[in-house]
């Protein structure tokens, strides 16, 4: 089986990932195969999902952001996807979300004004874009503003 991990065909490689145990896998973390890697990121124990933090593929990090132990969020909050992002804003608890209200992506500031602690949302209240200002300022008022926009 271990001799597979090296196979020329990526899908022989995806299957094998389902048998193997994390230590076997951890050798594959830096498959030349996009696919190989999120299946790997879904499958292997959080605990060392680390070495895959800084992957080049964009969904595999999302992954990993959505799986990691929480007192690693911090290392993957300024990742240079907002997409990310948005995944560890999402796990961030209100008291770290503070660190993330000046996202250059509206979708991350809006999901800190949506759960920032409200003694914090001032700044966000005149943010520069519509949706995260109505979230701030109807938090502010002891309201809540509608679902997350499309």
């Amino acid at each position: 089986m271990l001799r597979l991990r090296n196979d020329v065909h990526r899908e022989v490689r995806i299957r094998i990932v389902s048998v193997l145990d994390d230590a076997e896998l951890m050798p594959m973390m830096n498959d030349p195969d996009y696919y190989v890697r999120l299946v790997i990121a879904r499958r292997i124990a959080p605990s060392l999902l680390a070495a895959m933090m800084g992957d080049s593929e964009v969904e595999v990090r999302r992954v990993v952001a959505r799986r990691i132990p929480s007192d690693w969020l911090l290392r993957m909050a300024s990742d240079r996807d907002a997409l990310v992002r948005l995944e560890i804003a999402q796990r961030l608890t209100p008291e770290l979300l503070p660190r993330l209200r000046y996202d250059p992506d509206w979708r991350v500031r809006y999901e800190v004004a949506s759960r920032i602690a409200v003694g914090e949302i001032a700044e966000l209240t005149e943010d520069g874009d519509g949706f995260v200002q109505e979230m701030a300022r109807s938090r502010v008022t002891g309201g809540r503003s509608g679902e997350y926009p499309a």
